[in-house]
């Protein structure tokens, strides 16, 4: 039994809310050395066996948070042709200062005046709607081409779709007028959770196994069909092309 075997069984206890200390010392010594490719490779496992992306959204973040030391220790190498990554990043770094601002927002007294200051931040936030579209539309696709694991990605797409809703079901709290502070707090609090949990996979995840596997083309390719899209909290004229190495 290999290690990623292992890891599937891992995870299928949190799946079966099995004792999780008891879980982690079994598998101890495979959990501390997984690498992101792996990470697809189990998902994928559960996938092929018949849990639906939606389900594995349940426990997701039991299993993120396991393998968090791992993966974060993980070493990478940018691809040299990385201006798709580049954009993602910087639009993440945007995307943390938006929720800087809002953060800020809930300081004010006023809940009429809250609700206001806050509801036209988080509207903004639909236009990170392009950085979901990108890897949705153009780095799924060549993650799924290169190899059959990757259609784990599927999985980060419904993470999207959650995210989606998230954003739906704040600015409906923050137009309604009888909604309470903490209606407000907890609706907030989801909302981050939700789309910096996004990011934080990505960074994780996503970004490192992509470029571990995609070559200089494809990377040139997925940049050169980026530039259909916005770039949501960045600076970036869509004139203003880099340079490409190829």
């Amino acid at each position: 039994m290999n290690r990623v075997t292992r890891l599937v069984e891992y995870v299928k206890g949190l799946q079966s809310n099995e004792n999780g200390v008891e879980l982690y010392n079994k598998y101890k010594d495979d959990i501390v050395s997984v690498k992101p490719q792996e990470a697809f490779e189990i998902f994928k496992a559960l996938l092929d066996e018949g849990s639906e992306s939606k389900e594995i959204l349940v426990f997701l973040d039991k299993v993120i948070n396991a393998f968090y030391k791992s993966l974060s220790n993980h070493k990478w190498q940018m691809p040299q042709n990385d201006n798709f990554l580049k954009d993602m990043n910087l639009e993440n770094e945007g995307l943390v200062k938006k929720t800087d601002e809002i953060k800020e927002l809930l300081k004010e007294n006023d809940l009429k005046i809250k609700k206001a200051k806050i509801l036209d931040k988080v509207i903004e936030l639909d236009e990170f709607n392009d950085h979901y579209l990108k890897k949705e539309n153009i780095l799924f696709p060549y993650m799924e081409k290169s190899a059959s694991k990757f259609e784990g990605t599927k999985i980060m797409w419904s993470l999207h779709d959650v995210v989606r809703n998230l954003l739906k079901a704040t600015k409906e709290i923050l137009q309604d007028e009888n909604s309470s502070v903490q209606q407000i707090n907890v609706a907030i609090a989801n909302l981050f959770f939700g789309i910096l949990g996004v990011k934080k996979k990505e960074e994780l995840i996503l970004f490192p196994a992509a470029s571990e596997v995609l070559s200089e083309r494809d990377w040139y390719e997925i940049h050169k069909q980026s530039l259909e899209y916005n770039f949501p909290f960045m600076n970036k004229d869509k004139d203003d092309i880099y340079d490409e190495k190829i």
